[in-house]
Protein backbone atom coordinates (compact mmCIF):
# COMPACT_ATOMS: atom_id res chain seq x y z
CA UNK A 1 0.00 0.00 0.00
CA UNK A 2 2.57 2.35 0.77
CA UNK A 3 3.81 1.63 -2.86
CA UNK A 4 0.82 3.24 -4.38
CA UNK A 5 0.76 6.48 -1.85
CA UNK A 6 4.35 7.03 -2.73
CA UNK A 7 3.01 6.94 -6.69
CA UNK A 8 0.35 8.80 -5.95
CA UNK A 9 2.59 11.35 -3.61
CA UNK A 10 4.89 12.05 -6.91
CA UNK A 11 1.96 12.31 -9.54
CA UNK A 12 0.46 15.07 -7.67
CA UNK A 13 3.98 17.02 -7.12
CA UNK A 14 4.05 16.65 -10.71
CA UNK A 15 0.68 17.74 -11.38
CA UNK A 16 1.00 20.60 -8.90
CA UNK A 17 4.46 21.71 -10.70
CA UNK A 18 2.25 21.65 -14.00
CA UNK A 19 -0.63 23.95 -13.03
CA UNK A 20 2.08 26.61 -11.27
CA UNK A 21 3.74 26.06 -15.19
CA UNK A 22 0.17 26.88 -16.85
CA UNK A 23 -0.77 29.64 -14.73
CA UNK A 24 2.48 31.29 -15.17
CA UNK A 25 2.18 30.99 -18.97
CA UNK A 26 -1.30 32.51 -18.69
CA UNK A 27 -0.32 35.70 -16.69
CA UNK A 28 2.28 36.13 -19.40
CA UNK A 29 0.15 36.01 -22.09
CA UNK A 30 -2.25 38.44 -20.33
CA UNK A 31 0.89 40.66 -20.00
CA UNK A 32 1.87 40.19 -23.68
CA UNK A 33 -2.03 40.54 -24.79
CA UNK A 34 -1.93 43.05 -27.40
CA UNK A 35 -5.12 44.70 -25.95
CA UNK A 36 -7.08 45.02 -29.02
CA UNK A 37 -9.36 47.63 -30.03
CA UNK A 38 -13.43 47.26 -31.00
CA UNK A 39 -14.00 50.25 -32.95
CA UNK A 40 -17.83 50.15 -32.90
CA UNK A 41 -19.84 49.33 -36.23
CA UNK A 42 -16.50 48.05 -37.69
CA UNK A 43 -17.13 44.71 -39.25
CA UNK A 44 -14.44 42.35 -38.87
CA UNK A 45 -12.75 40.63 -41.70
CA UNK A 46 -14.22 37.60 -42.43
CA UNK A 47 -17.51 39.60 -43.53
Amino acid sequence: MSAVIARQDAELTTLRRQVAWLLDREKTRDREASGGVFIEGERPPHY
